[in-house]
C-alpha cells in the first residue's frame, strides 16, 4: 500500500441504486482482510451510512459529540479553517470507520449560509475536509456521494484515484449513469471511473457501456439483503448472500487493473449446488430459493414415480400409492407457482 490511503469515490446517476449498500459491504469486505478503511458520509441530506451508525448504537439521535466535526460541519461551515484533526467525528462500526454526515441523524440543515462561488466555496471546503482525515491512517477512503451531478460531485471525483459508478439494470439508471460520467470525464479526463449494475434482476447486461467508462460487473439481486439492511439482522444475512461473493469478486478485478491490495478471498457454497441458478432466483429469500428447488424436486418424483394418466385411472379405483404419488406431484406444482408469482411480482 502506498504511505497515504487511496481515495475512492463512488457515485451514481439516481437514487436508490444501492450505492450507500455497496459502500459498507466493500469496507467490511476490505476490514475483514485487515485493511484499515475510513468511509465518509458526504450525502448530508439521504445519510445512509449514518443510519447505520444510528441504529448501531442502539437508535440514540446524538451520533457524535457536539464538539466533534461531521462532515456537514466542514463543507458547508464559513469556519472550517478553524477545525482540528482532533475533532474529526470517526466512528468504529465492525471492521471499518465512519465518518458520519451530520452530527444527529434528525438534524434539520442550514444553508443559508451565501455561496457567491459555489465553486470556489466547494473546492476550499472539500480540501479542507480532505485534509482533516488523517490519510497515512487508512489504507482505503471511500466516499459515498451523493447522488446526480453537482459541483460537490465533480470536485470529489477530481481529488479520488478513481471513481465506481453504481447503477440499475434497468434503462433509466442506464441513461442517468451515461450523463453523470460523460460529465465527469468532461471534468477530468484523467481519472479511471469504473461501472457495475447493482441489484441486478435481469438476466442481462448492457452490450455498450459507452462514455469510456470501464464496465467491471454485476452483482444479482438478493432478497435478503434488500430486506435486512439496516436490521441486526443484517451482517449474518450478507454473510451468505450472492451478493457478497459477487462484490468480492467486482473488487479483485478493479484490484487487477489499478494493481491494489488485497485481493478478496471469499468462498460460499450455493444451497442450490448451483450458482448460475440461484442468480436467476435473487428475487426470492434463501427460504423461498430452497423451496422452488423442492417444488421441482417433488413434482419430478411425483411423475416417475407413475404416468399421470396412469394415476388418474388408478385413483377412481382408490389405489393409495398413485392417490400419494400425484398428490406430491401437484403439491410441487403448487409450491412453484407460488413461489413464481411472489418473484414475479418483486421483479416489476
Amino acid at each position: 500500500m502506498s504511505e497515504s490511503g487511496k481515495i475512492i469515490n463512488v457515485v451514481s446517476g439516481k437514487g436508490g441504486t444501492g450505492k450507500t449498500l455497496f459502500c459498507s459491504i466493500l469496507a467490511e469486505l476490505l476490514g475483514n482482510q485487515g485493511t484499515q478503511v475510513l468511509v465518509v458520509d458526504l450525502d448530508v441530506y439521504v445519510r445512509g451510512l449514518t443510519a447505520l451508525l444510528y441504529f448501531h448504537k442502539g437508535e440514540v439521535l446524538n451520533i457524535l459529540n457536539a464538539q466533534e466535526i461531521s462532515v456537514f460541519d466542514v463543507l458547508y461551515n464559513n469556519q472550517s479553517l478553524l477545525f482540528d484533526k482532533s475533532e474529526l467525528g470517526i466512528r468504529r462500526h465492525r471492521s471499518f470507520d465512519i465518518l458520519p454526515a451530520v452530527n444527529r441523524i434528525d438534524q434539520a440543515l442550514n444553508l443559508d449560509n451565501p455561496m457567491l462561488d459555489e465553486n470556489k466555496f466547494f473546492s476550499e471546503s472539500l480540501d479542507t475536509l480532505i485534509n482533516l482525515i488523517p490519510l497515512k491512517k487508512y489504507d482505503y477512503v471511500i466516499l459515498d456521494c451523493r447522488a446526480g451531478y453537482d459541483v460537490l460531485v465533480s470536485k470529489i471525483h477530481s481529488i479520488s484515484d478513481f471513481s465506481i459508478c453504481v447503477q440499475e439494470d434497468d434503462y433509466i439508471s442506464d441513461v442517468t449513469a451515461n450523463t453523470l460520467i460523460k460529465q465527469l470525464e468532461k471534468d477530468n479526463s484523467q481519472k479511471p471511473i469504473f461501472r457495475i449494475i447493482n441489484k441486478a434482476r435481469n438476466i442481462h447486461s448492457f452490450d455498450k457501456m459507452g462514455n469510456g467508462s470501464t464496465y467491471i460487473g454485476r452483482i444479482p439481486f438478493d432478497m435478503d439483503v434488500m430486506n435486512s439492511f439496516g436490521e441486526n439482522s443484517f451482517w449474518d444475512d450478507i454473510s451468505k448472500s450472492l451478493y457478497k461473493e459477487s462484490l468480492s469478486e467486482i473488487w479483485n478485478r478493479i484490484a487487477q487493473k489499478m494493481e491494489l491490495e488485497p485481493k478478496l478471498n471469499f468462498f460460499r457454497r450455493s444451497p442450490l449446488l448451483n450458482k448460475s441458478i440461484e442468480k436467476k432466483l435473487g428475487v426470492f429469500t434463501l427460504h423461498e430459493r430452497v423451496m422452488f428447488i423442492f417444488g421441482i424436486i417433488f413434482t419430478i418424483a411425483g411423475f416417475l414415480y407413475s404416468d399421470f394418466a396412469e394415476a388418474y385411472y388408478l385413483i377412481s379405483h382408490g389405489n393409495p400409492e398413485k392417490i400419494i404419488s400425484l398428490t406430491i406431484s401437484l403439491s410441487g406444482i403448487l409450491i412453484i407457482l407460488m413461489l413464481y408469482m411472489n418473484g414475479f411480482g418483486r421483479r416489476k
